[in-house]
């Protein structure tokens, strides 16, 4: 026979809880990941056509979607946490800030 042990379990939680603040410990995301073609679109629009790290003109077929506080860091989806840039930028920043991304790549001479 299995004891109950639920009340113990719920104490011991309220207690843990009652002690940490939840938000320094477990990050909230939103469940949107990703941007529609027409978001992505209307975006690129408003840039002029231009990667948002490098300055270049470009075309929709060469560019993604790149948060500016990354989605893994607690960015969120939103419109105005993304601009349009040249597919290895995004995909080479990874995790980093666009803006620090793009402050490095100037340091460096990269763009």
């Amino acid at each position: 026979q299995v004891p109950n042990n639920g009340a113990k379990i719920r104490q011991a939680t309220d207690w843990i809880f009652s002690e940490m603040d939840i938000l320094k410990v477990v990050q909230i995301k939103d469940a949107k990941r990703t941007y529609t073609y027409d978001e992505k679109v209307r975006k690129l629009i408003e840039q002029n056509g231009i990667c948002a790290i490098s300055g270049d003109k470009v075309k929709y077929k060469d560019c993604e979607a790149a948060h500016i506080v990354a989605h893994s860091n607690g960015g969120q989806s939103t419109y105005d946490n993304f601009v349009m840039c040249k597919r290895e930028y995004n995909r080479d920043m990874g995790s980093t800030n666009l803006n620090d991304y793009k402050n490095l790549l100037v340091e460096k001479g990269e763009i």
